[in-house]
C-alpha cells in the first residue's frame, strides 16, 4: 500500500512516499439460478449474494486518533472505516453538545476535536456495504418479456448531516434538523441537535458533526429496474425482412424499498446530494 510518511525535517525532506502499510482480505460470490416454471409461461430467478472483507494488518506511520477520523487507517480495521467521538448527550442546562475527555463529561470542544489516543474515538462499522447483491425474476410468455431487478447492501455504516450553526449563519447553509434544535430545559429528551448559540463557535459544530449520534446504519433494498419487451420472430411474422425485432420499455432507479435509517435517508447520499433521477426509456431492437 503506497502512501506518505512523515520524516525528520532536520533532513531536508518532511515526507516519504513508500510502502508503510499491509492489508489483507476475502470474500465470496454466490449466484443462484432456478427455472421456477418452464412451460407455456416460463419463471426464473437469479440469486446474487456476495460478501467482502478487508483489515489493515499493518501501519507503520504513527499518527494520532484525530488524523483517523480524517481517514487515516487503523491496525486491525477495514480499509475504509467510519470513526466518531463519543457523544454525551446534551447539556440539560443549555443544550450544548457533550462529549468524553479523560472518560468524563466536557464541552471543551478544542480538546474533544483532538483525541490522542484511539481509545478516545468510536470505531463505528465499514463504510462501505460488506453484503450485497441482487434478485432478479424473469417472466416470459409467448413473445412477452417481463423482468425485474432489485438489488441490496448489507453491513454498513455513514455519516448524515446535521444542523451547522457557523455554516447556517455565514454561508446560508441550512438543515432540516434545526427545527429539532434544543430550545428548553428537558427538551435533551426528545432530542440530540444542539441549541442555537450566536456567534457560532465552529468547534462546536464540528464537534457535533463529529460525533457517533449522527452515525446511522446504511442498510438498504432497492427496486432497481424493470424492463416489458415484445419479440417479433420471424417464424410467424414472415413479412418482416430481419432476423429479430424486439420493442422494449425499460425503467431505472426506481426507488428504495426499505432502509435502516429512520430519518428517511438515502444512505449513498446522505449528505443531500441529488441521487440520480429516474428514468424510463423506449426503444427497438433490430437483428439483420
Amino acid at each position: 500500500l503506497i502512501g506518505d510518511a512523515p520524516m525528520d525535517p532536520t533532513t531536508g525532506v518532511t515526507q516519504l512516499t513508500g510502502n508503510f502499510a499491509g492489508m489483507k482480505g476475502g470474500g465470496m460470490d454466490i449466484v443462484i439460478n432456478s427455472r421456477n416454471i418452464n412451460k407455456g409461461f416460463k419463471w426464473s430467478t437469479q440469486f446474487l449474494l456476495s460478501h467482502v472483507t478487508d483489515k489493515i494488518t499493518h501501519y507503520e506511520v504513527k499518527v494520532p486518533a484525530y488524523e483517523v477520523l480524517s481517514g487515516s487507517p487503523m491496525v486491525g480495521k477495514p480499509v475504509y472505516g467510519i470513526y466518531s467521538l463519543k457523544w454525551g448527550g446534551l447539556d440539560p442546562a443549555n443544550g450544548n453538545p457533550r462529549g468524553y475527555v479523560d472518560g468524563k463529561l466536557s464541552e471543551d470542544y478544542g480538546t474533544l476535536l483532538y483525541p490522542e489516543n484511539n481509545s478516545d474515538i468510536v470505531y463505528n462499522g465499514p463504510a462501505r456495504p460488506t453484503w450485497f447483491g441482487g434478485l432478479s425474476n424473469t417472466f416470459s410468455w409467448e413473445n412477452f418479456t417481463l423482468s425485474a431487478t432489485i438489488g441490496y447492501e448489507l453491513g454498513y455504516y455513514f455519516r448524515r448531516s446535521s444542523v451547522n450553526y457557523y455554516n447556517l449563519f455565514y454561508s446560508w447553509q441550512g438543515n432540516r434538523d434545526f427545527i429539532k434544535r434544543w430550545q428548553n430545559p428537558g427538551d435533551e429528551k426528545r432530542t440530540n441537535v444542539p441549541s442555537m448559540i450566536y456567534p457560532a463557535d465552529n468547534n462546536r459544530d464540528n464537534f457535533y458533526s463529529e460525533s457517533d449520534v449522527l452515525i446511522d446504519k446504511g442498510d438498504n433494498i432497492r427496486f432497481k429496474d424493470i424492463s416489458l419487451s415484445y419479440t417479433f420472430h420471424p417464424v410467424i411474422h414472415r413479412y418482416i425482412p430481419i432476423n429479430l425485432l424486439q420493442i422494449y420499455m425499460y425503467a431505472n432507479n426506481i426507488g428504495i424499498i426499505w432502509k435502516a435509517n429512520h430519518e428517511g435517508l438515502d444512505p449513498d447520499y446522505p449528505l443531500g446530494g441529488i441521487p440520480p433521477s429516474r428514468s424510463i426509456s423506449l426503444g427497438i431492437k433490430a437483428d439483420f
